[in-house]
């Protein structure tokens, strides 16, 4: 029995050859494809593009995507007989299909070998070609070197989470190193749900903790008099205006040198940044 689709509360249709019509709903700004059996067991029809659109009051995009097909020339064959003509020589010839996000392929889904007659055209496939011959094309028609340019998409997916990942190890080695020396008005992004568990925030937990002096006990901060619900809004107003005494309250908290490393370990303390103005840094580290 083919997967149940919902359909609420605005299905968008677009038909694929030969099977049922699929019916994909938009709820929120999100989007589930559910695909109905035939499509699941015939890759080959899902051939032309779909398209998932998002309509709320914040955002309004569409996602393409779809199968998309490439075809690599072979050799010639022969003493192959055409059913059509009766001509013995052909010409091989392969067909990958791909799956492509906005039209960049991400990955090889099938792969199939065909034979061309010389003469008349007529094209052969499936089980009609000979098995040792389909092998022998299939080795020759298929190399790296040509499928390559098929996983393009999901090298370069590959290659922006490589790069993340590595600018995510030297952002935390720079906050290590900050966390290591501190200096007043650094400033400490912090989820302050964890630092205040006694107090509400409620969708806005995220503040700023600003050094006021360092000593050898531990560190004392500022906290920040508005709260966010996200980490980047946060650093965005930091960067804005966070240098100012306006932007912090008189609430303060003390804690010990021990107890931010932990924070920051544990992720309480989400980030730290450093105000690089001449007149901050002038100011020395508190002993």
């Amino acid at each position: 029995m083919a997967p149940a689709l919902k359909i609420a509360p605005t299905p968008l249709t677009f038909p694929c050859p030969s099977i049922a019509p699929i019916s994909l709903i938009i709820p929120s700004g999100n989007f589930h494809l559910l695909l109905s059996e035939e499509v699941a067991f015939a890759p080959s029809l899902f051939t032309s593009y779909g398209a998932l659109q998002t309509n709320n009051d914040k955002a309004h995009g569409m996602i393409k995507f779809g199968i998309g097909e490439k075809e690599h020339a072979g050799e010639a064959v022969s003493d192959i007989l055409c059913k059509n003509c009766g001509h013995t020589q052909h010409v091989s010839f392969g067909i990958s299909r791909f799956f492509n996000l906005f039209w960049i392929p991400l990955l090889i889904t099938s792969k199939q070998v065909g034979l061309r007659c010389s003469n008349c055209k007529k094209i052969t496939t499936n089980d009609e070609v000979p098995r040792e011959v389909a092998l022998r094309a299939r080795k020759n028609i298929f190399t790296a070197l040509r499928a390559l340019p098929l996983y393009s998409g999901s090298i370069i997916v590959a290659l922006l989470l490589s790069s993340l990942y590595f600018a995510h190890l030297d952002n935390e080695k720079d906050e290590r190193a900050l966390l290591e020396s501190p200096r007043t008005y650094d400033v400490y992004f912090a989820d302050l749900t964890r630092v205040f568990p006694e107090q509400e925030f409620g969708q806005f937990p995220f503040g700023a903790m600003r050094i006021l002096s360092v000593s050898n006990e531990g560190i004392l901060f500022a906290i920040s008099k508005e709260s966010f619900n996200d980490v980047l809004v946060l650093s965005k107003k930091i960067t804005r205006d966070g240098g100012s005494d306006k932007f912090y309250g008189g609430k303060t908290i003390f804690l010990s040198n021990e107890a931010v490393v932990k924070s920051y370990d544990v992720e309480t303390i989400r980030s730290i940044t450093r105000d690089f103005r001449p007149e901050n840094n002038s100011k020395p580290i508190q002993w």
